[in-house]
């Protein structure tokens, strides 16, 4: 039954007995279902994939996925944190001979300083989160539309205009009727029956009920839901648990199973309204033999008067797009927020910013068990809206351009908690008439052409089910194409849920959030008459940028992932030029705003400074083995999995650092270029060549300080950990002979070593 399972859910053929083999095997060792471990798969997929070369289902790629997993599961557990136990010190330290670490103008946050103060400040007590300049942030890691030039913003202001009614959007939340939801439920597949009519010119006689046996072949109209409304809202669908809801007017209300053996190519989720041509010939289920594509809208279309006044020279108009969180996921730290600002002020200079919830995530630890304190504050705010008005309002304000921000149903500072959502209150906020406030979803249009944007997670929470051709296809293609084809921003019903899973039988699934969908308004996340010309769809998920049926599709991931660096997305927008666009009619243009808007995906930006302070000088084989302990509990979170020698590229021929030493992820030390050669010894007490040319470090530099290049494995994308160690004892290069080496091994066994570890004190902050 398990092997069965596995192919169905995987659209297996009989012949791929190695492949379910596998399957089988990693839901033993992970104790996993086949749901579950389709849902691992396919997040393993979307994040390991290259662009428009997903990862083909493999015994080779599900060996990836194990190696994955595994990694995951062995951070789950190094959760003791080893450098918290307080240890005996092994002597006094000589503060007079304690080295100041060599720093470059680049890496300097406060100009120079001396060693004596600058040691002063750091063994005494552990520093601030003052975070200086961030210079990874902003790399560009993801490009579209590359042949496009980066050309600074417009020097006219630009020109915004709301396509909502606000006014909805003043509902009371949590006061759903259910006769209300069911009306627009039925209204969703009515309405959409009539279109499909008249697009494809059905005669209406051909629609009948799914329900009833019948002997010759309908139309029908309807949602795909579960095979039971007792499903669980999270539940995955396979291609046996469909059903197809008719509304009250084409069925009844009434449920009929699916069954889809005879379509080639279909792609089919929770809440999807389809046309099918099929019959029930048994009154058991509805064989669809055919499956009707639901027509597009059209494209937003402008006079060539309009488009002329959009014509701001050779000026590009510059947007940039991000969504929270804005905070790490332990610590609720706004000075990374801080640093985008800066950076936004004085480099990037936007003509607009849009910023996507939650500001104050509701779902925060520290928001949740009420430990959050802010360091610079006279009085700690009292309540959650104290926390936007005296923490993060006045970041925010320093902003100089046009800023638009979208909540989420995680902001503790709105008043709605379900979607659609009403917009911040600007003035109770304290935000100045620069920012602008739209509900989620919203439709604005920016200059000529015509933004929609919706902040809830669409492509993690639409799990659909796929055969034949589409399988083929990006996920996100697909999810975004379901997006514009339904003409909903959010079609997936019931919404998704959020849930923290552990792979721990006894921890139990705790519900975290949702999409939190009050039904009887989703009319409010419908499309207008037309297509967006940029649709911006933020998720937790890869960041991305595609074209989808001529739409532009923005994801810019968040811009905190947990504490690693997260993503923002900066697009350039070229001026409309009458002669390169496409013509609608006499006077009217296509804006075909996919064709001349460059997407960058950019790094948000974490690059970490460790100042280890030691409480005691040491021998360097137990400061190495403290450290990488330290190190572990500090980003047990994160996920330290990739190891990287030596310095970063740029700093490798900077003589400033040529008596610096690297470690790497296994706790050596690392030779960094030829400059310096040296016998050291492993965290286990083995003594490891650097070179062939070993001399005696201490000759050259008898104080060594440490500059530790790690790099941390986040969101698909590498980023660069930089640790300093101050305050060391000389560190021991002597070469000894054999009989010393081996006793220097027994010495560092696991059960000496714990009693002569120092104790560290390890402050990490941004660089």
């Amino acid at each position: 039954m398990t092997s069965e399972t596995v192919r169905v859910r995987f659209n297996l053929k009989s012949d791929d007995s190695d492949t379910v083999s596998k399957c089988e095997e990693l839901m033993a060792i992970f104790g996993l279902n086949a749901e579950d471990l389709f849902v691992q798969w396919e997040t393993f997929v979307m994040n390991s994939s290259v662009a428009d070369d997903p990862l083909q289902l493999s015994v080779a790629n599900l060996g990836r996925l194990q190696e994955h997993l595994q990694k995951k599961l062995v951070k789950s557990q190094q959760k003791t944190p080893l450098s918290a136990v307080k240890r005996p010190m092994l002597r006094t330290p000589n503060m007079n001979l304690i080295p100041s670490t060599p720093s470059s103008k680049k890496h300097r946050p406060n100009g120079p300083r001396s060693a004596d103060t600058s040691m002063t400040s750091i063994t005494s007590s552990p520093l601030a989160s003052s975070p200086a300049k961030d210079v990874t942030s902003g790399e560009i890691i993801e490009t579209l539309n590359g042949h496009l030039e980066l050309k600074p913003g417009s020097s006219t202001k630009p020109k915004l205009l709301a396509n909502f009614n606000p006014q909805k959007y003043k509902f009371r939340t949590m006061n759903q009727k259910l006769l209300e939801a069911a009306d627009y439920l039925d209204e969703q597949i009515d309405s959409m029956a009539k279109i499909l009519l008249e697009h494809y010119k059905f005669d209406s006689d051909e629609f009948g009920n799914p329900n009833i046996q019948s002997q010759s072949e309908i139309l029908t109209v309807g949602r795909v839901v579960p095979d039971s409304p007792l499903t669980a809202s999270d539940a995955d669908l396979n291609s046996s648990s469909l059903f197809l809801e008719t509304s009250r007017l084409g069925g009844i209300g009434q449920r009929v199973k699916l069954d889809v053996s005879s379509l080639e190519n279909y792609s089919f989720f929770p809440g999807q309204i389809v046309c099918l041509r099929g019959q029930n010939l048994t009154g058991e289920f509805f064989k669809a033999t055919q499956i009707y594509a639901i027509p597009f809208l059209g494209s937003p279309v402008s006079s060539s008067e309009e488009l002329q006044s959009y014509e701001y020279g050779n000026d590009y108009l510059k947007v940039l797009v991000t969504a929270g969180p804005y905070t790490p996921q332990k610590e609720l730290d706004y000075s990374h927020l801080a640093q985008f600002v800066e950076r936004v002020n004085t480099e990037v200079r936007p003509d607009t910013l849009v910023m996507f919830g939650p500001f104050v995530d509701v779902n925060h630890v520290q928001i949740a068990d009420g430990s959050a304190r802010f360091d610079g504050l006279d009085k700690q705010p009292a309540t959650l809206d104290d926390i936007f008005n005296m923490v993060v309002a006045p970041i925010l304000r320093k902003l100089e351009c046009l800023v638009i921000l979208v909540p989420s149903t995680r902001d503790a500072t709105t008043k709605h908690a379900a979607y659609p959502q009403d917009s911040f209150d600007r003035k109770s906020l304290g935000l100045g008439k620069n920012f602008k406030c739209f509900p989620n979803p919203a439709t604005f249009q920016l200059n000529e052409f015509l933004v929609g944007c919706s902040n809830n997670d669409i492509f993690k929470d639409l799990k659909d089910v796929v055969a034949g051709s589409a399988r083929k296809e990006s996920r996100f293609d697909r999810i975004a194409n379901h997006v514009i084809e339904q003409r909903r921003y959010y079609p997936v019903f019931p919404g998704g849920l959020r849930q923290k899973r552990s792979l721990k039988e006894q921890d139990e699934s705790a519900h975290i959030s949702g999409a939190d969908l009050h039904l009887s308004y989703l009319g409010l996340a419908e499309f207008n008459t037309s297509l967006p010309d940029v649709l911006i769809l933020p998720s937790e998920l890869k960041s991305f940028s595609k074209i989808v049926q001529n739409v532009l599709v923005i994801n810019p991931g968040t811009f905190m992932r947990q504490n690693s660096a997260g993503t923002y997305c900066e697009v350039n927008f070229k001026a409309p030029v009458l002669e390169e666009l496409e013509k609608a009619g006499d006077d009217s243009y296509l804006h075909t705003v996919w064709k001349r808007a460059r997407v960058d995906v950019r790094l948000g930006g974490l690059r970490w400074l460790f100042l280890v302070s030691l409480k005691q000088s040491c021998n360097g084989l137990f400061f190495l083995e403290a450290f990488w302990r330290s190190l572990r509990e500090v980003f047990a979170d994160d996920g330290l999995a990739k190891e990287r020698d030596g310095l970063h590229e740029k700093n490798t021929n900077n003589n400033k650092w040529k008596n610096q030493v690297p470690i790497g992820l296994d706790g050596r030390l690392r030779n960094r270029s030829n400059n310096i050669s040296a016998v050291v010894h492993q965290s286990d007490g083995r003594r490891r060549n650097s070179s062939n040319k070993n001399k005696n470090l201490e000759e050259s530099s008898p104080w060594v300080d440490i500059f530790c290049s790690l790099w941390h494995w986040g969101s698909g994308e590498f980023q660069q950990l930089e640790v300093i160690g101050l305050g060391l004892d000389k560190l021991d290069y002597q070469r000894d002979d054999r009989t010393q080496r081996r006793d220097r091994t027994k010495q560092s066994k696991e059960s000496e070593l714990n009693h002569q570890l120092p104790e560290l004190v390890v402050n990490r902050e941004l660089w």
